[in-house]
């Protein structure tokens, strides 16, 4: 048996080998018991040609997603996986393959309350190899499943206040009070550098794809000029013991589950709940969405979308009280 691994190379079980020195010894390595294949064209040719079909595992049908030149690596990998994952379901190969078979696969992750960006990425996956790859199927033939957006969920202020009285560590403090005070992402966050800091001005410049300025609150902007004070960064502001590169997103996330426990919440949240809190807290204390927008560095368009169900929740807006003129002297 024969089969394509989700890195691009192919996997040839050991009793092809009498094949395989014949014909593939200039390509051939071993591995884990397996003889090992690079994923490249010539190759994918040659296999399909002499080895039997019985042989040939369906994943090494999939070689297109792996060597087209249009996706980038992670996406190929993770197209990679969803459509080895559909032809498990309909345990059919490729050239098989007919529309009401991926609509049953799409209709399947609905009913098994998978999230709509789950079902949306399946479908993305699914159209790229068979539509735009192998020019097989027609997609305006298949209809994406209804999908009820799931609401993001978020901790309360309560929960918030308990979870950081956890956390007696001033790194792990100032890198959950920024994701909760200024809604930055886990990766904005290890990628700040003390260049972006203006500690006089209270300001984080954020660069990259969403690039933006964001005025610190005073308790984590006195937080963090202790911190810098102590530990003096030279570079990366939270960067590993043992060299000046970043702390890793997976350690961060660790950290999280882990206070989370301490604090007595479900620990299976993940940091971005954080972001997703800040959003809902500044809605509830009156913060126009303009300026949330700005502070998250996207648009409002996507911010309505995404807390549409917050939002929804918060249009009885208070009208101020005119006849009080406490703040006239």
């Amino acid at each position: 048996m024969v089969k394509l691994s989700y890195k691009g190379n192919f996997l040839v079980h050991s009793k092809h080998k009498e094949l395989l020195e014949k014909h593939f010894k200039e390509f051939l390595s071993k591995e884990r018991g397996y003889f090992v294949l690079p994923g490249i064209t010539k190759v994918y040719n040659k296999i399909l040609f002499l080895f039997d079909e019985k042989d040939i595992d369906p994943s090494c049908y999939l070689f297109p997603i792996i060597s087209s030149e249009n996706i980038s690596g992670k996406t190929k990998q993770l197209y990679f996986q969803i459509n080895k994952n559909f032809l498990d379901f309909v345990r059919k190969k490729p050239q098989d393959i007919k529309p009401k078979d991926i609509q049953a696969y799409l209709n399947y992750l609905r009913n098994e309350n998978k999230k709509p960006s789950t079902i949306k990425t399946s479908y993305m996956a699914l159209r790229l190899f068979y539509e735009k790859l192998l020019n097989v199927i027609n997609f305006s033939d298949i209809n994406l499943p209804q999908l009820n957006e799931n609401i993001p969920e978020i901790l309360t202020r309560t929960e918030i206040k308990k979870l950081i009285s956890h956390i007696k560590n001033p790194r792990h403090r100032i890198i959950i009070g920024l994701g909760y005070c200024c809604g930055m992402k886990l990766n904005e966050i290890l990628s700040l550098k003390i260049k972006d800091l203006d500690l006089s001005e209270g300001i984080i410049n954020i660069t990259g794809k969403h690039s933006r300025k964001i005025i610190l609150p005073g308790t984590i902007l006195q937080e963090l000029k202790l911190f810098i004070e102590r530990e003096k960064p030279k570079d990366f502001i939270f960067s590993s013991k043992k060299s000046d590169t970043p702390i890793s997103p997976r350690s961060v996330e660790i950290m999280f589950k882990n206070s989370l426990r301490k604090a007595g919440l479900p620990s299976r949240y993940t940091f971005s709940i954080l972001r997703d809190t800040f959003v809902v807290h500044m809605l509830e204390k009156g913060v126009c969405l303009n300026h949330i927008a700005d502070i998250l560095g996207i648009k409002k368009t996507h911010l309505q979308q995404r807390y549409s169900f917050y939002i929804e929740n918060k249009k009885f807006y208070k009208i101020p009280d005119m006849l009080d003129f406490s703040d006239v002297a």
